[in-house]
This record gives structure tokens, C-alpha cells and sequence, in this order.
């Protein structure tokens, strides 16, 4: 090899950490509590390390303290008022607060 750094390839590397991204994704919307889990894990520390952000909806699905999907009525409360979306982990008690577009 000449002189040519192997791996160093910037596309390809954020093309795959997109694709390990969408099927990550996918993991956490259809799986069971302790493999989304695990997928969620793993979506953040890849989008972390590769500079590649998921879907916006999907981003809202994990709980950024304990790295769990939150799922509304069995590990999360959701609370609207004042159009604010406030979404507490019962995991850990961490509070993500969203303000809500209004529907013409």
C-alpha cells in the first residue's frame, strides 16, 4: 500500500453509519422492551460518533439520561398544558419538554 490511509473514506463511513442508523431505528419501533433498549443505545453512540443525526421522531423516543425508549404508559407520562409536550422517563425522572405547533 503506497502511502494511502486505509478506512479514512468520509462518505462511505457516514453512508453506513446512515444506513446502521435507519435499521437501528427500525430495531426500536418494532421490538421488544430489552432490544429496543439496546438499539437505542446504539443509535445514539453511532450518531455521537459519526456526526449523523436520526429522524427528529425518533430522537423523541429516547431518553437521553438512560438511553431507554420511552414508551407512554409503561415507562414514560406525557403531559400536555399550555402547548408544551412534557414527557417524564420514570426510569430515571428525567423531564423532555417539546412545545407543540397549533393545528389550523
Amino acid at each position: 500500500m503506497s502511502g494511502r490511509r486505509r478506512g479514512r473514506d468520509s462518505k462511505n463511513r457516514k453512508k453506513k453509519a446512515e444506513e446502521s442508523i435507519e435499521h437501528l431505528s427500525e430495531l426500536i419501533m418494532q421490538s421488544d422492551k430489552e432490544i429496543s433498549d439496546l438499539a437505542a443505545r446504539d443509535l445514539l453512540r453511532v450518531s455521537k460518533r459519526h456526526g449523523v443525526r436520526a429522524e427528529s421522531h425518533i430522537r423523541d423516543l429516547i431518553c437521553r439520561a438512560c438511553n431507554t425508549v420511552l414508551r407512554p404508559g409503561e415507562n414514560a407520562r406525557v403531559r400536555i398544558q399550555d402547548g408544551i409536550r412534557r414527557i417524564t422517563c420514570l426510569d430515571c425522572g428525567r423531564v423532555h419538554r417539546n412545545k407543540i405547533s397549533k393545528v389550523e
